[in-house]
Parts: C-alpha cells; structure tokens; sequence
C-alpha cells in the first residue's frame, strides 16, 4: 500500500499501525474497499467513471502496477487500449475519452467517498478496526516494513453488485484522511454478485510503503 494523505516514514509504522499511539495518529481505523471495472475499447464513458488496465494491471508492470485512471473528460473509448502514463497523475487521451492517474487525488481525499471509488449500499459496510497490538502486528525485517492485519475484516454482505473489486483503503477513524492505500495483485469479481459475504481474513492484509 502507498501513504499518501499522511506521510508514514518507514520507522513510523509501528506507532501508525498497533504499538504506542502518539498524538496526531488515529486510534482507529477504518478500512474500505475500491471498485472499478476493466477498460473497454469503443465504449461511451462518463464524467469521473473509472477503469484499471487491461495488460499492465494484471501483470503488474513495475511502471504501471496499482494504477487507477479517473475519466476527466468524457466520451468514447478508442479501438485500441492506450498507453496508460506512469507518472503520478498522468494523463492520456483515449478516443475522446481524457483518463488521468488517480494517485494525486487519493492523496487529497477527493475520490474516496462512497459511491465514488468504493461500493455504495447494497450491503457494503466499512469495518474499524482499533489501533492497537491485538489488531495490527509489525512484521520483522524487510525494507520497507510492513505491518499485517491479525483481526478478520468483514465488509458485509451482497444484496446487489459492488462491481469488481481492485484495491483497499485505510482511512482514520472519521474516516476522512487516507492513511495508506493500495491494489491487489489482479481484480477480484466475487462482489458482483447478490449473496457474497466479503471479509478479508486474519493476516492476509499487508500495508508497507512503496
């Protein structure tokens, strides 16, 4: 996951995440989920709608890898995938279609509401998670350190869709400040359906810096 909103040095992370919480460091947590769908070649896109990558994001190309793109310009997509940028809100024309990184705008807060970037109703909660050694553990070595969740994370239940799951987010405890954010490894569409209890298990949530 990368820090954005709130700068975490890498010695930081045992009080950000589950030791001695020092002023300024929330002491709870709230996760979410991010939701987008593929990018799709010859297909009408509205204003502020987002998409991942066809190749580079499930491949996990070191210059594009955790790569959301916002549409800033509506229209229609062009019959072949573009070049996505890999600077921190890049932009490219695609077609009509203006698509631009979405790493500076999680940074500021402003795609991150619910209904935006994350699921809206249908079922979808965000759990909290209080910050503390019983909920978070540091784990030992690596550069740069990383911190693992020892407490399951449920998200509720589907009644309807929440589209195709790409990435997590940890907020503080309002939540209003992005703490860390990051994408998983390839898209998940387990949440498309009705019915779906969708929780992320004991330590299978790693947040580190990139």
């Amino acid at each position: 996951m990368s820090p954005l909103a709130t700068t975490v040095e890498k010695q930081g992370l045992a009080a950000e995440f589950g030791a001695v919480v020092p002023s300024g460091v929330p002491a709870t947590h709230t996760i979410g989920l991010l939701v987008a769908p593929t990018w799709l070649a010859s297909t009408g896109v509205a204003l502020n709608a987002y998409v991942i990558p066809v190749t580079a994001f499930a491949s996990r190309a070191p210059a594009t890898a955790g790569r959301v793109f916002k549409c800033t310009t509506a229209g229609t997509t062009g019959a072949a995938e573009p070049t996505w940028p890999t600077a921190v809100g890049g932009t490219v024309v695609d077609g009509t279609v203006t698509w631009t990184e979405i790493s500076t705008l999680m940074a500021a807060g402003t795609v991150t509401t619910v209904g935006s970037l994350e699921p809206s109703g249908s079922g979808y909660a965000r759990p909290t998670v209080t910050n503390n050694g019983t909920n978070w553990v540091l784990q030992a070595g690596g550069d740069p350190a990383s911190v693992l969740n020892l407490s399951s994370l449920a998200f509720g239940t589907t009644t309807a869709s929440w589209g195709q799951i790409v990435g997590g987010v940890v907020y503080d405890a309002t939540p209003t400040n992005v703490r860390a954010w990051g994408l998983l490894a390839s898209p998940s569409a387990v949440a498309t359906v009705a019915g779906v209890a969708v929780s992320v298990p004991a330590s299978n949530l790693t947040v580190s810096l990139t």
